[in-house]
């Protein structure tokens, strides 16, 4: 078992070359190119998703791979969770080391677990070594496919190999700087349910302690679901965070993002692309990750 700490963000397709130039400013060292194909399974009635625990098989080269992904937890965008790996003969589930695993509630009975949905990319990987931790960055570009539909993938993940946590922040930060992004709670496995018609994402009122949590999360869900209900949930965290804002030196940041969102509420229909194309979205989420 091991213990991945990540941070991803979503972007527009656009802009991998501009990402590519930035990694190569910054001394990072290509790992290559690589095809990785996955298929995602759960029970008839979505048993694993109702965990947050995701399983898959991935195709990457002539290697099979079986992950089990637990629900981990996630802080102001960077996600930590326990993950287990096994190499296994094909794209068929191995559930003898499923038991390994130890996880409460994996349904393991023949036939219990079947293919749901599968997404495939390409994954261009990149190492970079800082004073404060070694990273691996992955840029993914493809498709994600479930009940005959597909839904495009574009993300830049972070992934600590070493080091500091806050490495992760630093570098999404300086990359936000360069091309907008988005600070996304969404994982691959919840657009892929969403997609199948078996999930639909929570959209958190604005209430609570997790000011910032609460309006990453109601952004993720309109940027999944593009529902207006998403989008005003969103506007009230974010009227909240507007202490937090001047106290991290980034309000005109924050006034940049109400003005989209308020732009976007404006429309009979807002569009859920917008959030790709506004670098003030992303630069203040991380701005405000990093004040902790």
């Amino acid at each position: 078992m091991a213990r991945e700490t990540e941070i991803k963000l979503t972007l527009s397709p656009s802009s991998f070359p501009e990402v590519r130039r930035w990694l190569i400013d910054i001394g990072a060292e290509s790992q290559g190119v690589r095809r990785l194909e996955n298929i995602y399974f759960d029970t008839d009635q979505s048993d694993l998703n109702r965990q947050h625990v995701a399983l898959r098989i991935r195709k990457a080269g002539d290697r099979y791979i079986q992950t089990l992904k637990s629900k981990g937890q996630a802080r102001n965008g960077v996600h930590e969770r326990n993950e287990w790996e096994w190499f296994v003969a094909g794209a068929t589930l191995d559930l003898a080391v499923l038991q390994e695993a130890g996880v409460e509630g994996l349904p393991l009975g023949e036939g219990a677990l079947q293919p749901v949905f599968a997404n495939h990319f390409e994954r261009d990987a990149w190492r970079i070594v800082t004073v404060s931790g070694e990273v691996e960055c992955a840029l993914d570009h493809g498709l994600i496919e479930a009940q005959g539909r597909q839904r495009p993938l574009a993300e830049v993940e972070f992934e600590l190999k070493g080091g500091e946590p806050h490495t992760l922040l630093d570098l999404a930060r300086r990359l936000a700087d360069t091309v907008p992004v988005f600070l996304n709670t969404v994982s691959k496995a919840e657009q892929g349910y969403f997609l199948a018609g078996l999930h639909h994402p929570e959209v958190p009122a604005p209430t609570g302690d997790e000011i910032l949590g609460g309006w990453l999360d109601a952004l993720g869900a309109f940027w999944l679901a593009g529902e207006k209900e998403a989008l005003l949930a969103s506007w009230g965290w974010l009227n909240q965070l507007r202490s937090h804002a001047v106290a991290c030196g980034c309000d005109a940041l924050w006034v940049a993002v109400c003005a989209s969102h308020f732009r976007m509420l404006a429309t009979s229909k807002p569009d859920s692309k917008t959030l790709l194309d506004d670098p003030s979205v992303g630069q203040l989420a991380l701005a405000l990750a990093s004040a902790g």
